[in-house]
């Protein structure tokens, strides 16, 4: 947390795909590539890439480009933690200003919960529908990949990156915006002004109605 302590205010990308699958060895090399062209902060929980059979792979020099780790250690860019971060912790600093995710429904609502906007790159099972839900329901988000094995290039990845990080006027505020909205929502549901359990877990059960109805929707197309 000292790393994130240094930086500031909604300058850091935290990026975390789960523990059951990760990009291709080949997604993970553009995605670092991405990472440092775009120039902004970051802090990568780093699991190794799942391949086509979907094992891990083992080496990391081998998808990651040559002198990335000691690049980002030398110009305190971008932090790398290995297989486990405190997540709620993270979304909750005041340093972070996007989360990169599989968009997993628990990710998902804890950076709902901290106002953060996504981008999403789910993998398998519901993560699509709750990347769509995010982007095309709530507006929070927008799509950088697909699946473990996708073709999106460095420059590509660069674009959705600076979009949704750049402070101003653009549509990145606008996305965090709407994920300062639902974030109000959920905690209107939890407490009251008085700081007791709130009568409005009506909110809450709007938005998840919601939820439910878009993806009976996006399963019968």
């Amino acid at each position: 947390m000292e790393w994130l302590d240094s930086k500031p205010k909604r300058s850091v990308l935290y990026i975390s795909f789960g523990s059951q699958a990760s990009p291709s060895e080949m997604q993970t090399m553009e995605l670092a590539k991405a990472l440092e062209a775009s120039n902004v902060n970051f802090l990568w929980v780093f699991r190794a890439p799942t391949d086509n059979n979907n094992i891990k792979a083992a080496n990391k020099d081998d998808f990651l480009p040559t002198g990335f780790e000691d690049r980002i250690k030398a110009s305190d860019k971008g932090l790398l933690v290995e297989n486990w971060a405190p997540q709620t912790e993270i979304l909750a600093h005041e340093s972070v200003g996007a989360f990169l995710s599989h968009c997993g429904w628990n990710s998902m609502i804890e950076a709902l919960s901290e106002g953060v906007p996504m981008l999403t790159w789910p993998m398998a099972g519901d993560q699509p529908f709750n990347a769509r839900f995010l982007e095309k329901e709530i507006g929070a988000s927008v799509g950088v990949a697909n699946g473990v094995v996708s073709e999106v290039k460095c420059e590509e990845m660069v674009k959705k990156i600076e979009l949704i990080m750049k402070d101003g006027d653009g549509d990145g505020n606008v996305m965090r915006r709407k994920a300062c909205e639902v974030r109000e929502m959920i905690r209107n549901a939890t407490y009251d002004e008085g700081g007791r359990k709130g009568s409005s877990a009506e909110a809450m059960g709007k938005f998840v109605n919601t939820f439910l109805q878009t993806r009976k929707r996006f399963e019968s197309m």
